[in-house]
C-alpha cells in the first residue's frame, strides 16, 4: 500500500507477546494478506531470531523468564520497544497487556489498532490461575480497562460479532474479522469412509468438552479419538491418561499446519463441544470451520450462534456438550453412515467457499487499514 504525494509504501507493524509468530490469525492470514497488498510488513513476537518469511519481516524476542508476570510487565515493555524501533505507520497489537502502551505509540503520531481475539471480560471466568471470589471483580476491571484506551485507538478489530458489539460502545471504527480458514489449506483432503475416529484439534481443556468428549469415546466399541493439541493446564494430561477412553485416544501432540490435514483425512468428523461458558457461546471457533473446509461433518455444541451455521447447510449435528448420550448418538450415527457423513461435509465445505473464508474477511482487513488515512 502506498500513501502520500510521493507514494511511499506503508510500514505496518504487527506484535504481541504471547503468541508464537506462527500464530495462524497474526502471520498466515494477517501479515501475509497485508504483504500481498503492497504494504511493508514486520512482525515482533516472542522467540530467538530474525528472518524474513513470506514477505514478512519477523524479529523475536527470548523471554528470559515463562512466568505470566514477567511476559505482562517486563517482557511487554521489550516487545514495545522494538516495534517502536521499526518506525512504522501502523501498529498492530495482540495481547490486552499491551494496550496501556497504545497512547504512547499515539503520541508519536502512528496509528494503533487493537485486535481482541477473546472475550476478556468473559473469558475470565475460565481462568483457572484467578481465585474464584476474584473472578466477579477481574472481569469488571478488564471491561474498563480495555473500554478506556479503546475509546483512544484508531480502530478495534474483533474475532467476532459479538465482541465486535462490545466494542462499538467504545470505539465506533470497530469491525470483525473473524478467523475463518484460508480454504486452500484443506482443499486436497477427501472424506475417508474407512476412518474409524473422530477428531478434535486445538486447546485441551476440560472447558472445551475433552472430559466429556473421551468418557462417549470410552463407551463405544469401534471408535476411537485423533487428539491433537496441548494440554491446558499441563496436570490435566495426567488425568485423562488415568480416566477411561485414554486406551482409544491417539494423542498427536501439537500439529502445525502441514500436519494438520493428515490429522483430518484420518477422521470421519469434526469434535467442537465446548462447554456453555459466556467466553464460549458467542464465539467462532476457528477449528468448527476447518472442519467444514477439510469436508468433515461436525459435532458441536448446540449454541444459537453455531445452530445458524450448521443448520444453514446441514452440516453436522448439534448436542447438549454435558450429553454423554447425546455425543455418543450423533458419532455413532455418523460412524453408521459414512455416505451421508461425507454428504454433510460436501455440504460444510460449499458454505466455507462461499461465505465462511478468510478471503471474505481479508478484504474487509484491507478495506479497514485504507480508511486510517482518509
Amino acid at each position: 500500500m502506498l500513501m502520500g504525494s510521493d507514494k511511499k509504501q506503508i510500514k505496518v507493524c504487527h506484535f504481541t507477546s504471547v503468541h508464537k509468530y506462527t500464530d495462524v490469525r497474526i502471520f498466515h492470514k494477517q501479515c501475509v494478506s497485508l504483504v500481498e497488498n503492497n504494504y511493508h510488513v514486520f512482525l515482533v513476537a516472542p522467540g530467538d531470531d530474525s528472518f524474513v518469511q513470506n514477505g514478512v519481516e519477523v524479529s523475536l524476542l527470548p523471554p528470559e523468564k515463562q512466568s505470566r508476570k514477567y511476559r505482562s510487565f517486563k517482557f511487554a515493555r521489550l516487545i514495545v520497544r522494538k516495534a517502536l524501533s521499526l518506525d512504522a505507520d501502523i501498529y498492530h497489537f495482540h495481547d490486552p497487556e499491551l494496550l496501556r502502551f497504545a497512547l504512547k505509540i499515539k503520541r508519536k503520531g502512528k496509528k494503533v489498532i487493537y485486535d481482541v481475539h477473546e472475550d476478556l471480560p468473559r473469558q475470565i471466568g475460565g481462568k483457572h490461575w484467578i481465585r474464584k471470589p476474584l473472578r466477579k471483580l477481574a472481569a469488571f476491571l478488564a471491561e474498563k480497562y480495555e473500554g478506556f484506551y479503546a475509546k483512544r485507538i484508531d480502530l478495534v478489530v474483533t474475532a467476532t460479532p459479538g465482541i465486535r458489539e462490545r466494542f462499538k460502545q467504545y470505539n465506533k471504527n470497530t469491525i470483525d474479522i473473524n478467523n475463518y480458514p484460508i480454504v486452500d489449506e484443506f482443499s486436497n483432503i477427501s472424506f475417508n469412509l474407512e476412518a474409524n475416529n473422530v477428531c478434535y484439534v486445538g486447546g485441551i481443556m476440560h472447558s472445551r468438552g475433552n472430559s466429556h468428549l473421551q468418557k462417549a469415546i470410552s463407551q463405544m466399541e469401534c471408535v476411537g479419538l485423533n487428539l491433537a493439541g496441548v494440554f491446558i493446564p499441563d496436570s490435566y494430561q495426567d488425568e485423562q491418561k488415568n480416566k477411561p477412553g485414554w486406551d482409544k485416544t491417539n494423542f498427536i501432540g501439537f500439529v502445525g499446519r502441514q500436519e494438520i490435514g493428515k490429522v483430518l483425512g484420518n477422521s470421519f468428523a469434526g469434535m467442537v463441544t465446548l462447554m456453555p461458558m459466556s467466553n464460549y457461546i458467542e464465539s467462532l471457533p476457528v477449528k468448527m470451520f476447518e472442519y467444514m473446509a477439510a469436508g468433515l461433518p461436525v459435532v458441536a455444541s448446540d449454541f444459537p450462534l453455531w445452530r445458524a451455521i450448521i443448520e444453514e447447510a446441514d452440516a453436522g449435528f448439534l448436542v447438549n456438550p454435558e450429553d454423554i448420550e447425546a455425543i455418543k448418538a450423533s458419532i455413532q450415527y455418523l460412524f453408521e453412515n459414512k455416505q451421508v457423513a461425507k454428504e454433510m461435509g460436501e455440504r460444510g465445505r460449499e458454505l466455507v467457499i462461499n461465505k465462511y473464508n478468510w478471503k471474505n474477511e481479508k478484504d474487509k482487513l484491507v478495506k479497514a487499514y485504507k480508511q486510517l488515512f482518509k
